[in-house]
């Protein structure tokens, strides 16, 4: 696009893990990124983004996008994300609650450390 637009598509769909070595070539596309929830329910498991299938299809779009020399997003559990780093992933997305839900528990644990230290 320009260096002021950030240009993302978003891959959610197996047809459109099967159009990436097309979709590649299309310039003007900073980030494609692969939306793990939905792709899980387009594969029939719905919510499952950890399931092998989901992680295989995922697998199989960040190469041919990275082979590519393109930039690849994905959405994707914590746990996995050590993993798709290592795959070449370059922007990831997590969710405002996801987020909030992180930052709260961990604030939640200072607070009662500190009360237990206190007796309280």
């Amino acid at each position: 696009a320009n260096r002021q637009t950030l240009v993302c598509i978003m891959i959610e769909e197996v047809e459109a893990i099967e159009n990436l070595p097309d979709m590649v070539k299309v310039p003007g596309i900073d980030v494609y990124f692969i939306g793990s929830g939905d792709l899980s329910q387009s594969m029939g498991y719905t919510g499952q983004q950890a399931h092998p299938e989901v992680q295989s299809m995922m697998e199989r779009g960040v190469k041919i996008i990275t082979e590519a020399g393109r930039i690849a997003g994905c959405s994707c559990p914590d746990t996995l994300i050590p993993k798709f780093l290592g795959l070449g992933v370059q922007y990831f997305h997590s969710t405002v609650g996801r987020l909030l839900q992180q930052s709260s528990v961990a604030y939640l644990q200072v607070v009662r450390e500190a009360a237990a230290t206190l007796g309280r």
